[in-house]
């Protein structure tokens, strides 16, 4: 539906399954995707990547507390992402991104469709994404809690 687009794939691919990613591969390659669809693997630094990003997708099944949508949203990207983790806690649905359930496919290809559609939309997203990180995770806000972290740390081994 939208030909003027391309996906970019980051992320590393477990041994267990290389299998899915060489079938995977080989279905893009075979649809004649290949141009439109990139699976880039596992990047050093992703905050480039973020920085260039029109719409950041994370749509994991399971995800321990995951970063990603912050550091998009930190770059200006919005964000499109499963309720996986604390993504949920993390995007303000409908303001600086979408949330949708786990394994839903159809609300997903929709809510990516949404923003693939409308470049005010993704402006305005990106714009309150970073407005939303500024205001509730500065870094010296972050810097502040490690420090008290630590210092009751020392403090108990004394």
């Amino acid at each position: 539906d939208h030909p003027e687009w391309t996906a970019v794939i980051t992320g590393r691919v477990t041994p267990d399954n290389e299998a899915f990613a060489a079938a995977l591969r080989k279905r893009i390659a075979d649809a004649g995707l290949g141009e439109r669809i990139l699976l880039v693997g596992e990047v050093d630094a992703i905050a480039p990547w973020f920085r260039r990003f029109d719409l950041y997708v994370a749509p994991p099944r399971n995800e321990g507390f995951g970063l990603t949508p912050l550091e998009a949203m930190a770059s200006g990207t919005p964000v499109v992402a499963s309720d996986a983790g604390a993504f949920a806690e993390l995007i303000v649905e409908g303001v600086t991104g979408r949330v949708v359930p786990v394994g839903n496919a159809g609300a997903l290809s929709r809510a990516i469709a949404t923003y693939l559609s409308d470049d005010a939309l993704r402006r305005e997203a990106g714009q309150a994404g970073l407005a939303h990180v500024r205001q509730n995770f500065p870094l010296q806000r972050e810097a502040d809690e490690l420090r008290v972290v630590y210092e009751g740390l020392w403090s108990a081994a004394s």
